[in-house]
């Protein structure tokens, strides 16, 4: 005699409801994965690139000598100031209004890079990952 197993279909279709409901609104976590973007950029300034950025040059430290000592990109607050979350119901990012972010985080022949958007994506994508996790089985 051969076993039975009995499948439940509606119990089926009402768990996938559930998971189907649970993965549309995943696009609201947008707005704080947005948000965890932000926090890595700030936390790339605070570290100063993990303490990797080249520290003001000696000349531009003499035309203003008040940056000594100063956290380089933040002495006026401007470029840190400019960035901010954006996201939609697909996507998250950080985005800058400062028409010269681009300089700074590539370099140019005068100046060294200072990769502001150089954060940890591994960690940042744990850190996501878990929060999508808690989120559809929560």
């Amino acid at each position: 005699m051969a076993d039975e197993v009995k499948f439940d279909e509606r119990e089926f279709r009402q768990r996938l409801e559930a998971f189907q409901a649970k993965a549309k609104s995943l696009g609201e976590l947008s707005g704080e994965i947005s948000q965890m973007l932000l926090l890595a950029v700030e936390d790339e300034f605070d570290s100063q690139g993990g303490g990797e950025w080249e520290p003001f040059a000696a000349s531009t430290l003499k035309r203003h000598p008040r940056r000594a000592g100063g956290k380089l990109l933040q002495d006026t607050t401007e470029m840190i100031g400019s960035i901010k979350p954006e996201s939609d119901s697909e996507s998250a990012s950080v985005v800058t209004t400062n028409p010269y972010a681009g300089y700074h985080v590539e370099g140019t022949k005068y100046m060294p890079a200072r990769d502001f958007t150089d954060i940890d994506y591994d960690e940042l994508g744990m850190q996501i990952g878990d929060l999508l996790l808690k989120e559809i089985t929560g």
